[in-house]
């Protein structure tokens, strides 16, 4: 039976949970490029470590490929594919126009810059309590409010119905009515079941931003 490799429709269909994951990976914005993917059913008998998969979004257009590194299984009807991600070669699909999606651009508008550097997820529009709380946070750290990352999540899962695009539209917007001039991040940040875990992957990704407070 000929290898994975060979097959012209190797490859996965990622959701949208699954798609802002890679997103994260494919960023940097994680320590690796491993991407964790589970499925239902037993692993096909001709996928094996070092297989390519090609990567697909919901339009079932290839975004990535996947170097499997590890295959397990998890009981009889589910197992885990483990790789390294890397992007297919696309022209610039930027979703959120000028703002700093990745943590070379942010160090970029951080070049010069010393001392602490908050980093404030940002889950829901800001109002004027949450604005006034960042400044206050800022102020305890002794830094300037253009010195706070500003992490704002668009990962469907974790918004629902309300669409990122007007998140951080609302947020810009909102940060700069109250005079602030932070560093606006759209990013998938993670989600986990438990406020602990949430905060630890969190502290994580901020710290790859740049950040030294979270």
């Amino acid at each position: 039976m000929p290898a994975l490799t060979e097959l012209p429709e190797a490859g996965l269909d990622l959701d949208p949970d699954e798609l802002d994951d890679l997103d994260l990976v494919l960023r940097g914005a994680l320590d690796s490029p491993i991407l964790t993917l589970d499925r239902d059913g037993s692993a096909p008998v001709d996928l094996a470590i070092g297989s390519e998969l090609t990567l697909r979004d919901a339009e079932d257009a290839p975004v990535a490929t996947l170097t499997v590194t590890a295959l397990i299984a998890l009981d009889d009807h589910r197992f885990r594919i483990i790789g390294e991600a890397t992007e297919l070669a696309s022209g610039d699909q930027r979703r959120f126009g000028k703002l700093p999606t990745t943590p070379v651009e942010v160090a970029g508008k951080l070049a010069g810059v010393s001392g602490p550097v908050l980093a404030v997820p940002v889950i829901g529009p800001p109002n004027a309590s949450d604005l006034e709380t960042m400044r206050a946070a800022a102020a305890g750290l002794g830094i300037e409010p253009a010195k706070l990352l500003l992490l704002v999540q668009t990962r469907e899962k974790a918004l629902g119905s309300y669409p990122a695009p007007r998140l951080v539209q609302q947020t810009v917007r909102s940060v700069k009515k109250a005079g602030l001039a932070p560093i606006v991040v759209p990013l998938p940040l993670p989600i986990a079941a438990d406020a602990g875990t949430r905060a630890y992957s969190w502290a994580q990704v901020a710290a790859r931003y740049g950040a030294s407070h979270l």
